[in-house]
């Protein structure tokens, strides 16, 4: 499943509903609410018209890392699960780096993944530019991903999957894939402010605080589960959060957290 993280200032349980209803903001256009930027496509104020869209992550870190690492007592997540197979444009960036051995390709089995890679590498770097100045209201960063995730909008895609911007692999010693998924709105019920496609296409469990995860239990399991295993997250082996330590994602607070919300059924959003 994926990963919605907020950040929020109280231990209390947020409710998923408002994670997919689209706002009307009169000076930025119109979006799905969310409590800070989510990373790569965001509102581009004065070019181009913005797409309310969905932003998830394959790992609570990874939208840890999103939300600049907000500290844990303002940190929500949940599991959503898709019903179905997503299509996806797949830009994320892990072939092109020195991990690629964590991708377990084989080029000479794989050979049109390998040219698909080289084709779409001038869509991964131009999409790829980190912000100058996020205090701009116009952010020229933005705008050939904008223009892309229209494209997306127009052809019989769902989303794209990119690779997050905030991590530094050249700085630490990860293990695993780490990545987002954007899903554009389809459709806009002005009644109900939600977009009636992607409630079908998505299910969601609780959305569980950090810090209440934390005051629970110091067990890595709640009582009613299994011992957590090592792949937890199957995306994900190691983080080197501190120089020269590589941490089992299990035996961290991100890994307790996701094991702790498999104990959880998914559900109808809105329902």
């Amino acid at each position: 499943g994926w990963v919605r993280g907020s950040q929020v200032k109280y231990g209390f349980c947020l409710k998923i509903d408002p994670f997919f209803e689209i706002f009307r903001d009169f000076g930025s256009g119109v979006g799905l609410t969310a409590p800070s930027d989510a990373g790569w496509f965001r509102d581009v104020a004065g070019s181009i018209p913005s797409l309310p869209s969905l932003y998830l992550s394959n790992s609570i870190y990874v939208a840890w890392e999103e939300l600049r690492r907000p500290s844990f007592e303002k940190v929500q997540a949940t599991r959503i699960v898709n019903t179905r197979d997503l299509r996806l444009l797949d830009l994320t960036s892990d072939i092109y780096s020195n991990r690629q051995r964590d991708l377990k390709l084989n080029e000479k089995e794989n050979p049109s993944f390998l040219f698909y890679k080289v084709m779409v590498w001038p869509l991964v770097a131009a999409c790829s530019v980190k912000v100058l100045n996020r205090s701009n209201v116009f952010k020229p960063e933005y705008i050939i991903p904008q223009l892309l995730l229209q494209w997306v909008t127009k052809n019989n895609l769902d989303g794209i999957k990119y690779s997050s911007t905030h991590i530094d692999f050249n700085k630490v010693r990860h293990e695993g894939l780490f990545y987002n998924v954007v899903i554009p709105v389809k459709t806009f019920d002005q009644d109900s402010n939600y977009c009636p496609k992607l409630l079908k296409i998505f299910k969601s469990t609780e959305v569980i605080p950090m810090q209440l995860r934390q005051f629970m239990s110091i067990a890595s399991h709640l009582e009613n589960q299994p011992s957590i295993s090592f792949n937890v997250n199957p995306d994900i082996l190691r983080l080197e959060l501190l120089k020269g330590n590589l941490q089992s994602y299990s035996s961290t607070y991100f890994g307790v957290l996701e094991h702790s919300l498999k104990n959880f059924q998914p559900e109808a959003i809105c329902d």
